[in-house]
């Protein structure tokens, strides 16, 4: 149901319809400096094993910013409509195992939130795609059963 494609220090995960669903970015441990970029390529060439990523997923469009205006009646539907999918992300996040997350407006469309989720792998994971698709696959399956994704 899901593949990754590797974007330069990326996995990008897509569905079986080829819709974008996140990213992972794995936990490089490399400092932020002039080389980073090169250590990091350095390491997917050799498939360095990493223990943990990071999961960004888009988690409540408003559907109110696309337009300059916007009536009344639509704009208190989009907020009901966000208000519920906050509180389906809020129960999810109380009874999941993760213990942070870090939430802001997407990179991509500033009229959707996003959500990073730290993944905890179950072993060190060669950094390829059909490995890390592996380990995180049990955790894209529960966020879809539970229509998070």
């Amino acid at each position: 149901m899901w593949h990754m494609e590797l974007r330069d220090s990326s996995f990008y995960i897509y569905d079986s319809r080829q819709n974008l669903v996140g990213y992972l970015d794995p936990s490089y441990g490399v400092v932020d400096d002039e080389d980073a970029y090169e250590r990091i390529q350095k390491m997917i060439i050799d498939k360095y094993t990493v223990d943990d990523a990071f999961l960004t997923i888009p988690m409540v469009k408003f559907e109110i910013f696309d337009e300059d205006t916007i009536e009344i009646k639509k704009l208190e539907e989009s907020i009901t409509l966000v208000a519920n999918r906050v509180a389906i992300w809020k129960k999810y996040l109380e009874g999941s195992r993760a213990t942070e997350h870090w939430i802001y407006v997407s990179h991509t469309d500033n009229d959707m939130l996003a959500i990073t989720l730290p993944v905890g792998l179950t072993k060190p994971t060669p950094l390829r795609e059909d490995a890390l698709l592996q380990e995180i696959s049990p955790l894209l399956y529960e966020l879809h059963e539970k229509d998070l994704l």
